[in-house]
């Protein structure tokens, strides 16, 4: 008989479940917090806009966790086995529980007659809002293979560093500012190569495999 041999996991790090677990419970905590939808000048509005302040972390974490697993899979299994797991994980899963939700939908009578606007609710998850996270990761996943090639060679980690650097500052730190200031950002200047969630899955895998110093953590904790 001919002995398979099985492609090796990831390895376990308690902090990542950790995180995981955390990320899960902010998650649950974001979207039951409505109350920051009706604006009142008091105690319990203003605690609801702490609390939806720090659980905006879940997200940007979700992804930097996908980056420090996944980033390295070709030292694991190849590409093909890559695509598998992903398909079996998360792709069975999500149709699944999205082909629900759109049949919850047509039964309260809640989708559109026109073909095109039709399309348009499904592929921009509306008839369950919550589910648009899993459109960016699919992105992430289909842009794995090329973001695993940079990372097997530590003389390129420089060029992530920069590559983060530069995607963190121009999509999330420039265009804050502008906003503050009354000036219109030109988003053309936005470093191209960082799109989407590239910025914390390549941060992920960075952190993940950078032996930081305990005045460097604390640092990068704050």
């Amino acid at each position: 008989m001919e002995q398979q041999t099985v492609a090796p996991s990831a390895p376990r790090h308690l902090y990542m479940d950790l995180l995981n677990i955390l990320c899960a419970f902010l998650v649950v905590l974001f979207h039951c917090n409505q109350l920051i939808y009706q604006y009142a000048p008091n105690a319990a509005w203003y605690l609801s806009v702490v609390i939806r302040s720090l659980t905006y972390s879940a997200v940007p974490v979700f992804f930097m966790l996908s980056g420090a697993h996944l980033c390295g899979y070709r030292a694991r299994y190849s590409t093909k086995e890559f695509f598998r797991r992903r398909w079996r994980r998360l792709g069975i899963p999500f149709l699944f529980w999205y082909a629900l939700g759109i049949l919850y939908a047509a039964v309260r009578g809640l989708m559109s007659r026109t073909p095109a606007k039709l399309f348009s609710e499904v592929f921009n998850s509306s008839y369950i809002a919550a589910y648009w996270f899993f459109f960016p990761l699919l992105a992430l996943y289909l842009a794995m293979p090329v973001l695993s090639l940079l990372t097997e060679n530590p003389r390129w980690r420089k060029y992530l560093w920069y590559m983060v650097a530069l995607g963190f500052a121009t999509h999330f730190v420039a265009p804050v500012i502008s906003d503050a200031a009354g000036i219109l950002y030109n988003s053309r200047i936005s470093f191209p190569l960082t799109g989407g969630f590239v910025v914390p899955a390549l941060f992920g895998w960075l952190v993940a495999q950078t032996e930081w110093k305990r005045r460097h953590r604390i640092l990068l904790y704050l």
